[in-house]
């Protein structure tokens, strides 16, 4: 591999960059107004409510229930159609058949809609959906058809956004809604799709860094992108459900 005459200089290593800022325990006052300003950055649309239960707590306290896991959501709902043979209004269609009858898709839909919403609305001390939506910020998809791939992909960030990068990282490589959008799907051992590694190179880990060489960067090289392609060949997902 060449490289430039004068190259870009490497990154400082961590260890040797300064760092602006304290990272001593916060020590000041806790009143309504500090409360009020941890919440409103750390879920959606705080209520008054909760910032008063958070003065009461202490910011401790308040610190440990916005990191405390397991506090999701119910389900996506049928809340209106009385068409769908498999799922009564009420209840969740996450479990439902996997072939719905035509036309069912589009409440289906709108059920993810308003479960989202709902999720943003809740009136719990959590920082949860303030990660789930950053992380879809990261790990985005689009264009991918099928309630059920949204559902998957949706859960797949609920479920570790608050747990270990690595393991999040893994666990949405082969999310059947990621598989579709970045042709995962379609890596093969005869038909390479390097489009997935790329990404997770340099979008989703460590950057592209100055470059090095054509197509070759200080933090990753084409031959890295080929050969985590060949290691990604065969994950797929039979239909959208």
């Amino acid at each position: 591999m060449s490289h430039p005459s004068n190259p870009l200089p490497l990154l400082q290593p961590a260890a040797e960059r300064v760092l602006s800022g304290s990272i001593n325990k916060y020590a000041g006052p806790w009143t309504l107004r500090e409360a009020a300003h941890l919440l409103r950055r750390s879920t959606f649309g705080p209520t008054r409510q909760m910032m008063l239960d958070a003065v009461s707590m202490g910011l401790d306290q308040t610190m440990d229930a916005l990191f405390q896991p397991g506090q999701l959501a119910e389900r996506p709902l049928n809340y209106y159609n009385a068409n769908d043979p498999e799922v009564p209004i009420g209840s969740t269609w996450i479990n439902a058949d996997a072939s719905p009858a035509a036309g069912l898709n589009i409440y289906k839909i709108d059920s993810i809609n308003a479960w989202y919403l709902l999720k943003l609305q809740s009136p719990k001390i959590s920082i949860l959906e303030k990660m789930v939506l950053f992380w879809h910020d990261h790990f985005v998809v689009s264009d991918i058809e099928g309630p059920m791939l949204f559902y998957n992909y949706f859960n797949t960030l609920e479920q570790n956004a608050l747990g270990n990068f690595k393991e999040l990282a893994k666990q949405i490589t082969v999310t059947a809604g990621m598989l579709r959008y970045l042709n995962g799907n379609i890596n093969t051992q005869s038909t390479l799709n390097e489009n997935y590694g790329r990404e997770l190179l340099e979008l989703f880990t460590i950057g592209k860094g100055p470059l090095a060489g054509p197509g070759d960067y200080t933090t990753f090289t084409e031959q890295d992108v080929r050969e985590i392609a060949k290691s990604l060949t065969g994950w797929s997902y039979t239909t959208p459900y």
